[in-house]
């Protein structure tokens, strides 16, 4: 298992576990996050530790703790890591199954940046809608 995957691993399990603490250990400082759907109600970008933690968690309340995810498969270099993740979750009477792929680029021991895509990003849509 190379370092990256490792990393990546690591900070997957943190948040599975609801531990954004340890989750928040490697986040590097400046750590830039985009969700691939600029139109959608969560699409964008966010800058930051907290901008980052703070989306994360706005997810997690508004799933009422619902959301979960499942590690299909880790891809990983020397610089990247790739994650091949089953993403599921209810919320105003709606569920979401959705398989999503992130590309996060790590520097040193830490995320310096991910780029989530979504597998439907159409369903991902009108599920936050």
């Amino acid at each position: 298992m190379t370092k990256t995957e490792k990393i990546l691993r690591a900070t997957l399990d943190a948040f599975v576990a609801r531990d954004l603490v340890a989750f928040d250990e490697y986040l590097h400082p400046a750590v830039v996050w985009h969700d691939l759907r600029p139109q959608s109600p969560i699409g964008g970008g966010y800058q930051g530790k907290g901008e980052v933690l703070s989306y994360l968690a706005g997810l997690l309340e508004s799933t009422g703790g619902s959301m979960q995810v499942e590690v299909h498969d880790l891809l990983a270099s020397h610089d990247h890591a790739v994650a091949l993740l089953n993403v599921t979750a209810q919320r105003a009477g709606k569920a979401l199954d959705d398989r999503a792929v992130f590309v996060v680029a790590i520097e040193g021991e830490q995320i310096r940046e991910v780029w989530a895509y979504a597998g439907d990003p159409y369903a991902l849509d009108e599920f936050w809608a």
